[in-house]
């Protein structure tokens, strides 16, 4: 079992992410270009997105995720009033954690820059078309949503159905 640690940059927000990741990759969408620049922007926020500007994450499921301290120090940030997803946010140096839904899906996606040397290595772009130049070559790029991402992610939804909490 491969469990990672997030931390915000003063270590006040520590969670807890039991076992593999659903899928390791970065996003390029148009939504979390916008989010990046708006929370990077925060006073003294540490960065997470690559120069290409995309964010590096791993989807676990929400049962997964335990945070074991600073609960109390997460914001959430949203795009827009009517936005389904929360990016939160330790209010104590501005760490950008994870970003979570309202309602629907089932996972919670942690920004690798948070989770430090031992976090997981992208596997691949995401939604490439959003980005203003053609993305690096370092890995495989999709200008949309790969099949085999949609298939790990219902594997991991009907999987999680049996897992006990965190």
């Amino acid at each position: 079992m491969t469990d990672h640690h997030a931390s915000c940059a003063c270590g006040k927000v520590q969670i807890a992410f039991i076992g593999a990741p659903v899928a390791v990759l970065s996003c390029c969408c148009d939504d979390c270009q916008r989010a990046a620049a708006a929370l990077e922007a925060l006073p003294g926020a540490p960065g997470y997105t690559e120069p290409c500007g995309g964010s590096p994450v791993a989807l676990y499921h929400r049962k997964a995720m335990k945070v074991i301290s600073g609960g109390d120090q997460l914001e959430p940030h949203k795009l827009h009033p009517g936005s389904p997803t929360s990016r939160m946010v330790a209010r104590c140096c501005n760490s950008a954690m994870h970003i979570g839904f309202d309602k629907g899906p089932f996972w919670v996606t942690a920004f690798l820059a948070r989770m430090g040397r031992t976090a997981p290595e992208p596997a691949y772009r995401i939604q490439t078309k959003f980005l203003p130049e053609p993305p690096p070559g370092d890995m495989p790029n999709y200008p949309t949503f790969p099949k085999s991402l949609m298939g790990r992610i219902a594997w991991a939804g009907l999987t999680g159905l049996l897992r006990r909490p965190a």
